[in-house]
Order: structure tokens, then C-alpha cells, then sequence
């Protein structure tokens, strides 16, 4: 009998579902994994009998792959990412008390894999042939551009405008502060 984890008990602690968490639950249903996997299936890795660890499942690694892209992490980022946030764990189906999960290494063999077969660019053809399907289409930028009517990954605030430019209605900070009475 498999032993449960602290996250599978209900021991958890319970916080309000972030934007990371929303988009994470889209992906989830938006994107094609089985598809993908068979993709890459005659490619991947075979369990070897010298000894050596197996590897890790294809549908993991890919996910990995894809938290890379939507979320900008480097290949040391993201083994640290894994480590620490238990949202990214839970996408990747990993659990960090039951088996050791993937370190850079790992996660840079499996985007050479990619780079070498060429299935980065199947995979985008894969994920945008199901996403016109459904309306929207990613697009090869710097990183993965997901088109309108889906979530984006959560924005880091742009560091080029001044505060209180971003207040949101469309003043500028100066404006705001001509209006302001002095008191």
C-alpha cells in the first residue's frame, strides 16, 4: 500500500487560489499531454538495466518544460522552483517526499532531446492545431505568446513606467499630483 503524503492528507495549508494556480488548472485542460507524449515517445530514454536510475515519466518532463517557457526559468531556476513551490510539483505529478525530482541536469538533457529531434517546433504545431480547434493560437516569440480568450502566466510589473503611472486611471503621477489639494 502506497504511503500518503502530508499534501495528500488534508494536512496541507490551505491558502486562496493564486492567478499561478488559475492559469496552471487552464493549461491543464487547454493543452494536449497525451498527444504530446506519443510525440515524443520514440525519442525519449529507455529504462536501462546498467544500473542507472529510470527515467523520469515523459508527461512530467514535458510539463517541466512547459513551466519553463510560460513562467521564464532557467534550467537551475526551475529545479529550485520545483523544490521549493508545492503548485509546480503538483502540475508536474511529483511529490519531493516520494521521489527524488529532476535536478538541471536532467532538465537540460530533456530540452536537448527536444532541440535534437526537432519536437519543439511538433510541439507547437501539436498545441496550436488543438487551440484553433478551441479559438486561440500560440505563437513563436521569445518564449510562447498565447493569443486572446486564454490566461496568461502571471505578469511581473514593468519596471519602465513610473509608479504611479500604473495607478489605472489613466493619469499620469504628476497629473494626480496637481489635482491633489494641499492640505
Amino acid at each position: 500500500m502506497k504511503q500518503m503524503g502530508l499534501g495528500e492528507s488534508g494536512f496541507e495549508r490551505k491558502t486562496k487560489r493564486t492567478r499561478k494556480h488559475e492559469f496552471l488548472d487552464e493549461m491543464n485542460l487547454v493543452v494536449p499531454w497525451a498527444e504530446l507524449v506519443l510525440l515524443i515517445t520514440p525519442h525519449a530514454p529507455t529504462p536501462s538495466a546498467k544500473g542507472r536510475r529510470p527515467p523520469f515519466a515523459i508527461e512530467s518532463m514535458l510539463r517541466i518544460h512547459f513551466l519553463q517557457q510560460w513562467f521564464n526559468l532557467s534550467d537551475p531556476a526551475m529545479e529550485e522552483a520545483l523544490d521549493d513551490m508545492a503548485l509546480f510539483r503538483e502540475f508536474v505529478s511529483l511529490d519531493a517526499g516520494e521521489v527524488k525530482l529532476p535536478d538541471e541536469s536532467t532538465i537540460l538533457r530533456f530540452r536537448h532531446l527536444l532541440e535534437a529531434h526537432d519536437l519543439s517546433l511538433q510541439i507547437l504545431a501539436t498545441v496550436n492545431a488543438t487551440l484553433a480547434a478551441k479559438g486561440p493560437l500560440l505563437r513563436p516569440r521569445r518564449g510562447w505568446s498565447i493569443g486572446h480568450g486564454h490566461p496568461r502566466p502571471p505578469a511581473v510589473p514593468r519596471r519602465d513606467v513610473p509608479a504611479g503611472a500604473r495607478a489605472g486611471d489613466g493619469r499620469s503621477r504628476a497629473e494626480t499630483d496637481a489635482r491633489t489639494p494641499l492640505g
